[in-house]
């Protein structure tokens, strides 16, 4: 598995995810082999030792996966095959020299489908040739995968931000210059900080210093391993004290100058708890270099559901948005309803009690216009009801040309405007019955 230049999940040997299902196993403290060979540290210092043949398997989400163990010369099981959902995939002859290296890549797969996925390791062990497995690391396919996880992020990565003059060599960087710095941000609660020491480099110690969101600088020494002979891989330079579950920022600036000091280094970070929006993850190797300050990377983390919190917010926000808009909407609609009555305040419609037409009398125009007085119309001689002789030169009835119905035909009690009979329509009843010319009073 090349070097890789994306964030990935690393898998301690001790993950109660890894099923060992058989053959036998054991946990191996093996901080007595931290300090040899040129690969650095063993991760967390405990192995998982296969003493016979045996199988252990592991279920996940992602495109790449690589197996990690110790290789102890030819004490090494003789041979290990690796298969991902049945297909076999690359793995590492065993070593044929003497020698121990932690770090050690022992299979790998590449370019897998972006589907859910079993990993399969079955091993050839026995009392002389053992089985040294360290951890997992792989590239998943969702980001929340990086949630309570170790996770590896490469000097590659590009979160982090170099200032000054910074070398590449060796899957690593280097400052050379006083003053170079590097930054990163980061969600979790520890960092610890590899790089990588070249047989080029020089061998005196040198200074540097790093700080946590903007604090106090911590003074850091780097130095050669005592045991170190050519390229070292995997060095530990420090980790940072456990820190509350946050966004942190991380600066490390290199302090020393001349030729004789060894440079500042980075090859991958690997944080405790992640969940950067990067999907991006470093290598799992550990290694060992002089440090001021070191922490358990163990510590459980905290789950911050930012899709919850998200929603809960949008949500507040729409409704009280609502809130806003039917306010608005009462507001203009109560505005709209006063204007209309206080722009015309008398402009208000009243009903016309209509005029009351019976059998007995018509009350319309009883009286007349008072601006034009209406005169009696008579009746042509054909369509009199009552058809009296009268003499020659004689006045008419007044009866005989006002009314269309004989006035004992009319009810003298009712009333045509409804309730009590006016002053006008009992004159009016009057003079129809004869009692008084309607002249003489109108």
């Amino acid at each position: 598995m090349p070097a890789s230049t994306a964030r990935q999940v690393v898998v301690d040997d001790e993950d109660p995810r890894i099923q060992y299902t058989s053959g036998q196993w054991q946990v191996l403290p093996s901080n007595k082999w931290d300090a040899q060979g040129n690969s650095g540290p063993t991760l967390f210092s405990t192995l998982h030792e296969g003493q016979s043949n045996g199988t252990f398997t592991f279920n996940f989400a992602g495109t790449a996966i690589g197996v990690f163990g110790t290789t102890a010369g030819t004490k090494t099981s003789r041979s290990w095959q690796c298969s991902v959902d049945g297909y076999g995939i690359d793995a590492q002859a065993p070593p044929s020299q003497q020698g121990l290296e932690n770090n050690s890549l022992l299979c790998s797969a590449e370019n897998l489908p972006d589907t859910p996925h079993n990993l399969t390791v079955t091993v050839d062990a026995d009392a002389q040739h053992h089985f040294f497995f360290d951890y997992l690391r792989y590239t998943p396919s969702n980001v929340e995968d990086f949630e309570d996880a170790l996770v590896f992020i490469p000097f590659s990565d590009p979160d982090i931000m170099y200032r000054g003059n910074w070398n590449e060599f060796v899957n690593a960087t280097a400052a050379e210059t006083k003053g170079a710095s590097a930054s990163i941000r980061f969600t979790g609660i520890s960092v610890q900080w590899f790089g990588a020491l070249s047989s080029e480099f020089p061998t005196g110690d040198s200074q540097a210093s790093y700080s946590i969101d903007d604090g106090p600088a911590n003074p850091l020494t780097i130095a050669w391993p005592d045991n170190g002979q050519g390229t070292q891989m995997n060095q530990r330079v420090f980790d940072t004290p456990v820190l509350p579950f946050a966004l942190h920022n991380l600066t490390v600036e290199f302090d020393s100058v001349g030729t004789t000091s060894v440079p500042l280094t980075l090859a991958y970070l690997l944080v405790q708890n992640s969940t950067s929006v990067s999907p991006a993850v470093p290598s799992a190797s550990s290694s060992s270099a002089t440090t001021n300050s070191s922490s358990s990377m163990h510590g459980a983390g905290k789950k911050v559901d930012i899709a919850a919190v998200v929603g809960g917010l949008l949500g507040s926000l729409l409704f009280l948005c609502i809130l806003v808009f039917i306010w608005f909407w009462y507001r203009r609609r109560r505005n709209a309803k006063w204007g209309r009555i206080v722009s015309n305040p008398f402009n208000r419609q009243r009903s016309i009690p209509q005029p009351i037409e019976t059998d007995s009398i018509s009350t319309l125009n009883l009286f007349g216009s008072p601006s034009e007085p209406q005169l009696p119309v008579r009746r042509p001689e054909s369509q009199r009801l009552d058809k009296e002789p009268q003499a020659s030169g004689s006045r008419p009835g007044v009866r005989n040309s006002i009314f269309t119905t004989h006035p004992a035909n009319l009810d003298e009690n009712a009333s045509y405007y409804g309730g009590y009979q006016t002053w006008g329509q009992a004159k009016a009843l009057e003079a129809a019955a004869g009692s008084r010319q309607r002249d003489s009073y109108i």
